[in-house]
């Protein structure tokens, strides 16, 4: 064999090696996209800890399980879908007011409140 046949020899099993590399990382993200993340996103809301809410924690989810607001209610010190900081709102669910949807946003900071409701 000279060093020609040779080179051809490796640059196919370099392409090999690329392609199946390929294939491998795609099957990855596309099972990181379809896997189940353990929670309902559409049933999950987080509230930025602003103002007093760290010194009246305890009482703030006593008063949303008590009330049935949430059905669990925990603090973090970041978000648990994302690092990155954002505010939106407009949230709305079968039996809300205009008025509710309102009052539910995300800010993302150094505390987080996350909320649980379960639909029955």
């Amino acid at each position: 064999m000279n060093f020609r046949e040779l080179l051809v020899i490796f640059q196919f099993g370099v392409a090999i090696i690329l392609i199946i590399a390929t294939i491998v990382v795609r099957r990855q993200i596309e099972y990181a996209g379809q896997r189940d993340v353990g929670y309902t996103t559409s049933q999950l809301i987080e509230i930025g800890m602003e103002g007093d809410m760290g010194k009246n924690y305890e009482a703030i989810k006593s008063e949303l399980l008590n009330n049935g607001i949430a059905t669990a209610v925990t603090r973090s010190g970041s978000s648990i879908t994302s690092n990155a900081g954002s505010a939106w709102g407009g949230f709305s669910w079968e039996g809300s007011t205009p008025e509710q949807g309102k009052k539910w946003v995300s800010i993302w900071g150094e505390q987080k409140v996350t909320l649980s409701k379960h639909s029955d």
